[in-house]
């Protein structure tokens, strides 16, 4: 093969990908797609470069939702919900934490000893702050719901230290007590 014909085949394969120029000049050519940096806002986020601005490396047009240059922001217009309060395992734990304060493993355990403690029926908590504990008597009897309120704060208050408000009441639904703890 002939020189001559070596280099015409060359500046025409370089000039039909866009190579160069015919003066032999270098030329940019236009990508037909966008590099991307990141394959989405998530993956953008995750390694730090989000939000992306408008020309930096990384935005795209697609990616900047109310189209004011910047890209994969952080949407502040929703907050999380709560997660939702779950009394049953709270009054569980309570209940576990009573128990263990007291070296036992039942309310009737306590008997005699512990008079506040062995008459416990029920613990239902309205939420993290404030129970209500039902004593299995029917009298009206204020040192008892006090005992019952110290009980709490001494077994409890260090595990729970949301837990701000104790109610107790008798089995006839009479308070004894209504303390914070």
């Amino acid at each position: 093969m002939n020189k001559t014909f070596a280099a015409a085949a060359a500046i025409s394969l370089a000039l039909l990908a866009g190579g160069c120029s015919s003066d032999n000049e270098p030329t940019k050519v236009a990508s037909e797609t966008p590099t991307t940096l990141y394959e989405n806002c998530a993956q953008a986020r995750e390694q730090g470069a989000a939000p992306i601005a408008k020309g930096s490396p990384g935005y795209r047009s697609d990616w900047d939702r109310d189209g004011d240059g910047i890209a994969c922001e952080v949407d502040t217009t929703t907050t999380p919900a709560a997660p939702k309060f779950d009394s049953a395992d709270y009054e569980m734990r309570i209940e576990k934490a009573l128990l263990a304060g007291a070296g036992i493993e039942s309310f009737g355990a306590a008997c005699p000893d512990i008079t506040w403690l062995c008459t416990i029926s029920d613990i239902k908590a309205r939420n993290e702050s404030i129970i209500v504990i039902t004593q299995q008597v029917t009298e009206d009897d204020e040192e008892l719901g006090k005992r019952t309120v110290i009980g709490v704060r001494n077994f409890v208050g260090k595990q729970f230290p949301e837990l701000a408000f104790v109610q107790v009441n008798n089995a006839s639904g009479d308070v004894l007590a209504n303390e914070s703890i």
